[in-house]
This record gives structure tokens, sequence and C-alpha cells, in this order.
């Protein structure tokens, strides 16, 4: 035995010596097989089992199926064609009882596809038996056979799967099956078709033929460069090359370009070497034979077309240095073809050699080296500007041009390569401009363009000659510029004087729109008309800004050495700005002479002006206190035309129009102009005038009180202003048998009350009538006694007053007024005393007549310590507080107010009383003279 004995089961002795027993055996035995043996043990009395090896038995036990584990060629391979044939090596794991024979069912797509659609039928599939495996430890299998796929093409598939069952009939396991099983019918890509299942089978590998890789010369090139033209170092070019292997784009191994053509000078090669990722792509690393060149692996890549594996396009950046040899410099007599050699990778494992090198050429980028450089002196490119005037100063015949001390002349050209029109790098070397004392450097820029600031010196001998050159040239380069530029300047130092300006002091407002200026300067340069003077100017009201701008002088005279400058100048700004007697104007000059010096600064600034201007009006005047204002009607019905009439007299020596206009209240210090309420008078030195202005009234509903005022103006300058009397509008007045049917309409309650008053009163009349002429009808008779019932009747007498004395004497006479007491004093309306109050007031009103119209009698006044005359003098000032009090007109809302806020309860008191406080006699109480006559009402006076 192999392995060490293992115990199934154990049970008692059965009875009479039979036994039967049942075991579970393992799934799978050693190789040859298990022995299985019952025997007794446990045997008393020193027994022994006698016959070991006749209850034994030898069992092969394999409950796995064989199992693939592997195959060649794997699935998804790509192999080359067989020689004739392909081999095929199946490997299979069974470690009991193996198989010995296995079915191989094999597809080529060249041979086998009989419907020429690409997929593997299950009938399509061929066969083949591979018998005596070589038998390895482990239970390892080895089945090998030849297959004939030689009529494949390149990529054309072979489907593969195995078929068999071991010695106890396990059938074999991972073997795979046909792509389209017999129940997938049909199978194909279409719509009702069931597509085929690649995954199926055990191995689908393709056919692989080799490819030579090659250059696509017409679509690629060098980008930055044209054919015959030099390559220049310092300059950025792009190698676009388009690279072709049918074998694929990821079977490309490395590409060398060689710019001279020489593939064995590795000092003008670039190298693109490629290695394949995890992932199927490549990676591409760039290096340079020498340092005459400069490749840029982080700009570089490479691009795939869609839709096609077989092409990459490769962008690789790349420039010469300044190190590039020299002996490429041909100054284009001699030209070079850059040549591409394109590798695949090896053909088979184990080689190093690649499968294919194939060549190519870049014939339309045929190049030579450039690396010296010039000057761009085409017109226009090279100039010299005065930041002034916008002058160029340089030009190609090399006159001399003026130029004043301090200025700044800026030199903008561009540097190129001395054989073509290409910009030379940015930063390589430096620009001077100078001459043997003075230099100013600057270094080119991108495109090869350069800029250099010159403050002009003031030179001893007054002329400036400067020339620009090339300096640090790096390499091998030189200046090649025919013949340098040069700048000739005549420096001028001296700057240009203000002598006088005119106008000066007042200016009149009239003229404000129209100021002839003459402005006088020297200098001995002369001065040019294309650079006139400049006159600024600020407007101001004391120290606030009210305008500002500024004017050319555009008329120049010149005399020995002297520049007379005039022209007109508007500070109104066409009349937009309104400007008023008192405002200053500071003006101030800017400009150059010929030179380009500026005037002098002293006395000359914003700050510090040349001179300053008062505005002043000159014209007619008027007081409109003196003058004569009245209206044709103050108290006008509503909708009537009035006029106001305007008589002044011009109170100084000059002669001119002025405006009268008419402004309404509307407000709390609110004025608006009243639409064509305005008149323009004439007025003649110390001479009278007359105005008139004439409005229409508006329609109102009760009696209004409109407010004006009275402007003059000179143009937009206002004169004087007064308010003048308002204007009381009536509403319209019915008259005749309109009248009567309006008060008809507004008093109907009135007229029927009347009617009904009189209707009772005749009937009344009427009744006293019958009750008489009853009273005559009655017989004659005894008269009836009724004092007794008359006496019943009456109540008793009211008491007399507290402290009344019935025995004591009459006064002999009235008492004395008071001290200072005048009878005419009382304003009307007065308050009189309070009144008596119980009995006494009834018993003082059986005494005489009523009065005044809080019911004072006479004997009740008289009482209280009143004359006769005091008495008469306030039953007339009551009266004509009444007669007031009818035409007084008011608000009831301010009235309300008042009446609140001072605790007045007897609305018609303190209205009679309130007459006498109309202080502009317009019959109208407005809300100041209510409140006046509430705090007197009530005893506080003017507080």
């Amino acid at each position: 035995p192999m392995e060490p004995e293992k115990q199934l089961h154990i049970e008692p002795n059965p009875s009479h010596g039979q036994y039967s027993i049942t075991i579970v055996s393992p799934i799978e035995s050693s190789p040859g097989g298990m022995l299985f043996r019952v025997k007794a043990v446990g045997l008393d009395n020193n027994s022994q089992f006698v016959n070991p090896g006749w209850n034994t038995v030898r069992l092969v036990l394999d409950g796995n199926s064989p199992l693939v584990i592997g195959a060649t060629p794997s699935d998804g391979d790509e192999v080359h064609k067989g020689t004739p044939s392909q081999p095929i090596r199946i490997v299979v794991q069974d470690s009991v009882d193996p198989p010995t024979q296995l079915d191989l069912r094999y597809w080529v797509e060249g041979q086998h596809d009989l419907d020429y659609d690409g997929i593997p039928d299950w009938n399509e599939y061929s066969y083949l038996t591979m018998n005596t495996p070589e038998v390895q430890p482990g239970g390892l299998n080895i089945f090998e056979g030849l297959i004939q796929d030689n009529v494949n093409h390149h990529g054309e598939k072979v489907s593969i799967y195995i078929e068999g069952a071991d010695a106890q009939g396990n059938a074999l396991a991972m073997g795979g099956g046909p792509v389209c099983s017999e129940e997938a019918d049909p199978c194909g890509v279409g719509s009702n078709e069931e597509e085929p299942d690649w995954d199926a089978d055990l191995v689908t590998y393709r056919i692989r033929e080799e490819f030579e890789p090659y250059l696509e010369s017409e679509n690629s090139t060098i980008v930055g460069h044209d054919d015959e033209a030099p390559l220049h170092p310092g300059t950025q070019y792009i190698a676009r090359l388009r690279v072709v292997d049918r074998n694929g784009w990821n079977d490309i191994s490395n590409v060398q370009i060689s710019l001279t053509g020489e593939l064995s000078e590795s000092e003008s090669s670039i190298w693109a070497n490629f290695t394949k990722l995890e992932d199927g792509t490549l990676d591409m690393y760039l290096e340079s034979g020498g340092l005459g060149l400069a490749v840029s692996n982080l700009y570089s890549d490479y691009t795939l077309v869609d839709g096609n594996q077989s092409i990459i396009d490769l962008n690789i950046r790349f420039q010469l240095t300044w190190h590039f040899p020299e002996e490429m410099d041909t100054d284009g007599v001699s030209t070079y073809i850059p040549v591409i050699e394109v590798s695949d990778w090896p053909c088979y494992v184990d080689v190093l050699e690649p499968c294919f090198a194939e060549r190519g050429g870049l014939g339309n980028d045929e190049w030579s080296l450039d690396n010296d450089l010039r000057f761009d002196l085409d017109p226009g490119h090279f100039t010299a500007i005065d930041l002034a005037t916008g002058q160029n100063l340089y030009n190609e015949e090399g006159e001399q041009r003026t130029i004043a001390a301090g200025q700044v002349v800026r030199v903008n050209g561009r540097i190129l390569f001395s054989e073509d029109h290409a910009p030379a790098p940015e930063g390589a070397f430096d620009i001077v401009v100078g001459n043997l004392e003075l230099e100013w450097r600057a270094v080119p820029r991108e495109g090869g363009e350069f800029t250099v600031d010159i403050l002009v010196p003031n030179v001893r001998s007054g002329h400036l000659d400067m020339f620009a050159w090339l300096e640090n040239l790096p390499g091998l380069a030189t200046d090649q510029t025919p013949e340098p530029p040069r700048i000739l300047l005549e420096v001028d130092g001296v700057l240009p004087v203000i002598n006088s300006i005119l106008p000066s002091g007042d200016i009149p407002l009239s003229d404000a729109g129209a100021i002839a200026v003459f402005l006088n300067t020297s200098d001995a340069s002369g001065f040019d008309p294309e650079r006139p003077a400049v006159l600024h100017y600020i407007v101001r009201a004391g120290e606030s800004e009210v305008a500002r701008g500024s004017y050319e002088l555009r008329t120049l005279l010149q005399q020995y050495g002297y520049g007379h400058w005039t022209d007109t100048i508007d500070i109104t700004d066409g009349g937009v700005t309104e400007l008023l007697p008192g405002y200053l104007v500071d003006v101030w000059v800017t400009g150059a002479d010929a030179a380009g010096n500026p005037y002098v600064s002293e006395n000359n600034t914003e700050a510090t002006p040349l001179e300053t201007w008062r505005l002043v009006r000159v014209g007619p005047d008027v007081d409109l206190f003196e003058t004569d204002i009245s209206w044709s009607d103050a108290t006008p019905e509503s909708g009537d035309r009035v006029t106001l009439t305007i008589i002044g007299t011009n109170t100084n020596d000059e002669e001119g129009n002025l405006t009268f206009a008419l402004q309404r209240k509307i407000g709390n210090g609110v004025w608006i102009d009243v639409d064509d309420a305005w008149t323009e008078v004439t007025l003649r030195p110390q001479a009278g005038f007359i105005g008139e202005i004439i409005i229409d009234t508006e329609e109102v509903e009760e009696e209004t009180v409109e407010r004006y005022r009275l402007v003059v103006r000179d143009g937009h300058v206002v004169l004087d202003r007064i308010s003048i009397d308002p204007l009381i509008l009536q509403p319209p007045v019915a008259r005749d048998a309109a009248a009567m049917s309006q008060q008809f309409t507004e008093n109907m309650g009135t007229i029927m009350l009347y009617f009904f008053l009189m209707v009772a009163l005749i009937a009344i009349v009427v009744l006293i009538v019958m009750n008489r002429n009853l009273g005559q009808l009655e017989p004659e008779g005894p008269s009836l006694d009724q004092t007794v019932d008359v006496i019943a009747d009456m109540s008793a007498p009211p008491p007399p007053p507290e402290g009344f004395d019935p025995d004591a004497p009459p006064p002999e006479k009235a008492p004395a007024p008071p001290e200072g007491f005048d009878p005419n004093s009382l304003p009307v309306g007065a308050t009189p005393p309070p009144p008596p109050g119980g009995a006494a007031s009834q018993a003082a009103g059986d005494a005489g007549a009523q009065s005044g119209s809080e019911g004072w009698t006479d004997i009740q006044l008289l009482a209280q310590g009143w004359t006769h005359e005091q008495v008469d003098a306030w039953k007339v000032q009551q009266q004509e507080g009444k007669v007031a009090l009818a035409k007084m007109k008011f608000s009831e809302a301010v009235l309300e107010r008042v009446m609140t806020e001072h605790g007045i309860a007897d609305r018609e008191a303190f209205l009679t009383y309130a007459v006498a406080f109309d202080a502009q006699g317009d019959n109208y109480l407005n809300a100041d003279e209510l409140e006046r006559a509430a705090r007197w009402f009530t005893g506080k006076g003017d507080e």
C-alpha cells in the first residue's frame, strides 16, 4: 500500500457470524485504485483472525472529470501560419485514470468557412483525433497534433475546442464548444440572427503575416519650414510624420530622423523610441544625438486615426541650437533632405533585430542652416518716434531732425535672420543704440521685435549722432546688416516763453460764448502750426468748480522769433453751461515750440494760472420794490383772463431787454413758472417802462386764493423777485332764471319747509277765527271765578340767589366800570363776563329783553357792572362780527385742528372772534391767522 490504512466502518459481532456493511467511498482514489478489506478486531482469549487476505478487494475510484488546463496557441494569440502545419498542444489534468484519446475540433477560416461569413458554424468544424499523450507528474497529460492553417491570410481566425472522456466515462471539462451551437440557428450578426459566442470555444487565434512599416511622405513635413528655406537656431519646428504598419501601429519600435540625410551622423539625428505598455498603448521617448539639436518630450506626442489601426501620426517638436555644426550654413547654395528610418519589433521571440527597417525622405523639406542676423530696414520697419509729437525722426537719407532736450525717442524695429524674413528668437542677444559716449540697450521680444526708449540729453554741441548694432550674439552668429541704421538729431534745450495773454480782468457775460484770445509767445527755434498752443480753462464759483475745457489756438503769426496765437473760444460749451456774474475763470496754456520744448510752467498751471478772468453782467437794472405792480382784477371769476401791469424805471445807463415772468406758489417755499406768463421789455437808459402779463385763471368750484410772485431775468440770470397780491378766484355765479333754478335745486329742503310752515300758519289762523266765532255764540250766564284753579296750577316761585337780602335797599346808582375800561376796546366777538346762574338768571331774564348772541339781556350785563355805553358798543360789535363772519372763508380741516389743539368748543363764538385776525384783509383765514386767534381767544396771547 502507498498510503496508511484508514478505517471507514466498525460494528459489533453480528449474530451467527453474518455481516452486511455499507460505506461511503471517497470520490477519487489514488492512482492504481484503493484496497478495501474486512477483518475481525478486538478478539478475546488471544484469539486471532487467521484469513486477512480472503476478505479484500481493489477498487479504482474516479469521480472527477479530466480538466483541460492549457492550450498552445493560446486564446487571442497572433501566430505565423504553419509551414505547412501548425502544432497544437493540449494539456489535460487527471491523476486517477486519465484519458488516452481526445477529439480535436477545429475551424480554419480560409478553408472551412463555407458560407464566407467569417463565423464558424457548428457543422463547419473539422475533426482530428489526438492519441498517446505524454504523462507528466501531477496527473498532467499532454496531447499534441498538427492542423493545416496555411490557407489563412493575415488576420483570419482559427477556432479550436476539445471533446473526450477518461476510462471511467467522465467527460472532459473546460474543453470548450462551437462558437455557434447547434441550437443557434441561424447564427450571425444580422437582426434576426443569434450572435456568435467567441468565448465558447477553447482557443481562437489569428494568423499574422509580417509587413514592412513605411513613412507616408506625402502626409509628412516639418511644420514651420518651407521647402528649400533655411532652418534657424532657436526657432521651434515640428516634425509631423505619418508612419504606416499593416501589423498595427503598436508594431512600431523606433523612428530615426536624420536632418542631413546620413543616418550614421548622430549629431544631426533624432530618435523616437517606443515601449509597449500593459494597456496596449505605446510610450514614446525622444532623444537627440548631439548638442546641436534639442527635442521636447513634454510637448511632443502621437495621435491615432479613428477606425484605422495601421496609422500613427508623430508630432516631434525640436529646434536647432546655436551649437549646430557651422558647415551646414551654405548660404542657400546647397541644401539637405531629411531621411526617416522606421523600424518595427522583431519577428520572433528572443530575436533582437527588427523584423523590418524601412527608409523614406522628406523631399519637400530641403533645407540649409542660417544662423546670421540683420536689422529689418524695409520702409517703415525701423522707426525713431518722438513720443511728444509722434514724428518719425529716422530716415534712410540720414537727414538731421530737431527735437527738444528731455523728450523721449522710442526706437522700434525687428531683427531677422540674414537669408530670409524669419524673426530672430527672443532674448538671444542685445540690441544697442548709441555712440561712443552714450548707449541704450534692449533684447528682442517675440517675433524679433525690440523697443529702445531714449531720453534725449541736452548735449553741449546741440547735435546727437547715434547708430544701432547687435552685441553678445550666440554661438557663431554674426551681424549681416549691410549698413547700420543711423539717427541724427539736433537738440534744442531752450523753453519757449509766454509774454502776455489777452483779454484780462473782467469779461461781460454776454461775451462768454465768443471770447477773442490773443497769446504772445517767443522762442529761438520758432513754432510749428501743426503743434498749436492749447488754452485750458476752469470756471469756478469760489472754490467750487463749475466747468472746465480746453481750446487749440489755431491761427499763428510768426515774426522775428515771436509767435502770435489767436482764436475765439466759448466757455459756455455752446450755451449748455449757464454762467453767473461773479464766476472766475482760471486760464493756462500748454504746447511746445517747433522742437517740442514745452512752454514755461512757472505761473502757468492749474494751481497757479496764467490769468484769471471775472465774469460780470452789463445791462439795465430795475428795483421791483419801487415798481408799480397791479392786477386788472384781484378777485376774478374763475376762467376769466386777467392782466398784470408792471410800471417801473431803468435805474442805470445801460440799454437792453429784460424778461418779467410770473411764478405761482404750490407749496411751502415751492414756486413754479406759470406757462406763457412772461413778457420781454426793452429798457432805455434811465427811462421808464411798461410791461403786461396776461393769464387765464383756472376753473374752480369754490373761492380759491392763488399766490404769485414776479421774477425779472436777464437771460438766465435772475435779477430780482417779489411777491405780489394774490388772486382770489370766485366760483361761477348763476343769473336770472338759471340762478333761480340753481337756488331751488340747492335749497329744496328749505323751500319745502317754508311751504309747510305757510300751510300751518294758515291753518292756525283759520282755527283762531273759528274759535272766536264759537266764543261769540256761547250763551250768557254768570262768570265763573277760576282764581283758585289758577293759583293751584301756578308753580312755586324760584328761590332767591344765594346771599340775596329782600330787605336791603336798592343801589342808588350802577357800580363804576373797572379801572381803565374802554367800551370801544373790546374786539369784535369778545366774550362777555360769565352769566348769572339759577333763579337770578331767570329773574333777570324776566326783567328785560334778550340781546347778544349768547342770550344775555341788558339787565344781566348791567347787573355785572357794565355801563349802558358798554352794552350798546358790545351789541354793535356783535352785529358787525356776524356780518364779517358771513363773508369770511377758511379751511374746515384747519379750523377743526386748531379748535382741538386749543380746547375750543364754541365754533360760532370763536369764528366771530377770529374775524379781527384777518391780517391780509383778503377775507380768508389761513392757518397762521387761526392759530393766533385761538391763542388770544384762550387768553394765551402772543407767547
